[in-house]
């Protein structure tokens, strides 16, 4: 699986039911919608522009139902391809998922994708230092770290 994928294989798109009118297909929010890889205003908040900001329009028959916003963190050079380096993509969300805040960590890199539910809400949106935070965080570090070594 890719380290970075877009917005459509990210975010499945549920069919419209049959219960949604044309009013709800109609009443749509605004979100940044940016990719700091070609773009580096999107990578920080203090540097967003207006012309980031986009309708939601409806995507297969379903409404936006919010903003969110990936942050990436690729740890270490993996290939002459793809060097250490953080990205952030923004974009709308079609789907819910169980959390407001996801952390995912993985050989070499880890993510973080955050859903929020008013306008423009994806310009800062933080991963919060707890103590679990910090451990799960130096944990998947160590165990990279360790693999890597074991490799070589």
């Amino acid at each position: 699986m890719p380290l970075i994928t877009t917005s459509t294989e990210m975010l499945a798109q549920p069919l419209m039911s049959s219960a949604q009118t044309a009013e709800q297909l109609t009443s749509s929010i605004s979100c940044y919608v940016c990719n700091s890889k070609n773009d580096t205003a999107c990578f920080d908040e203090k540097t967003l522009r207006k012309d980031h900001i986009h309708e939601c329009n409806p995507m297969n028959g379903q409404q936006s139902i919010g903003c969110w916003r990936l942050q990436q963190w690729v740890i270490y050079d993996q290939s002459s391809e793809l060097k250490a380096h953080d990205r952030i993509i923004r974009g709308c969300a079609y789907t819910k998922q169980e959390h407001n805040c996801i952390y995912r960590s993985g050989f070499g890199g880890m993510i973080s994708h955050c859903l929020c539910n008013s306008t423009a809400c994806n310009s800062a949106m933080t991963m919060s230092v707890t103590p679990i935070n910090a451990f799960f965080v130096l944990f998947s570090t160590l165990f990279c770290i360790v693999t890597i070594k074991s490799f070589v």
